[in-house]
C-alpha cells in the first residue's frame, strides 16, 4: 500500500495555564470577527489558537463548530 506522509498532528495534550489563557483570548477574538463576517481573519485567529493549545476543551469545540 502508499506510503504515510500525511503531516503530523499536533499533541492533544493539556496546555499550560497561560497557553489555555493565550488561546482563549484569541478564540474570542475569532467569535467575534466571525460575527462580523471577517471569515479569513477569523479562521487564521482559530489556527493560531490550535498552534498554541491544540488540547484545549475550549480549542476543540470552537473547531469542531467550525467546522
Amino acid at each position: 500500500m502508499g506510503s504515510d506522509t500525511a503531516e503530523p498532528r499536533p499533541a492533544l495534550t493539556k496546555p499550560s495555564p497561560a497557553d489555555e489563557e493565550r488561546a482563549e483570548s484569541l478564540l474570542r477574538q475569532y467569535m467575534v470577527l466571525s460575527r462580523r463576517g471577517d471569515v479569513s481573519a477569523s479562521h487564521k485567529l482559530l489556527q493560531e489558537a490550535i498552534s498554541i493549545a491544540p488540547g484545549s476543551s475550549a480549542v476543540i469545540l470552537t473547531h469542531a463548530e467550525d467546522l
